[in-house]
């Protein structure tokens, strides 16, 4: 199952997809939120990126296509909510009971 971790290093083991805020191509599923900046901490952050997504169904879209089965790294301490486990839901979709 496709989980998220914190990128120890700038090169992601295999299989993993950097997720967070970057320039260019490599920041393409960066939160546009920051929780510092946002206020409302974290979890506000990741509520607000949910409902950004449904604002923008291509990029869903394109985190279901492109994202599906990957790891995904982002800077969010993994014990902390963090945009990574939406696109999570969304590119691995819970099936059955």
């Amino acid at each position: 199952m496709a989980g998220r971790a914190r990128p120890d290093t700038q090169q992601l083991p295999s299989g993993y997809v950097y997720v967070g805020r970057s320039t260019g191509d490599r920041g393409r599923w960066g939160n546009p939120y920051n929780h510092l900046t946002t206020g409302g901490g974290r979890a506000r952050v990741k509520t607000a990126y949910r409902s950004w997504l449904r604002r923008h169904p291509e990029i869903a879209l394109a985190a279901r296509q492109h994202l599906a089965g990957h790891h995904l790294a982002c800077w969010c301490p993994p014990d902390q909510p963090c945009h990574a486990d939406v696109l999570l839901e969304i590119a691995n979709p819970r099936t059955g009971p």
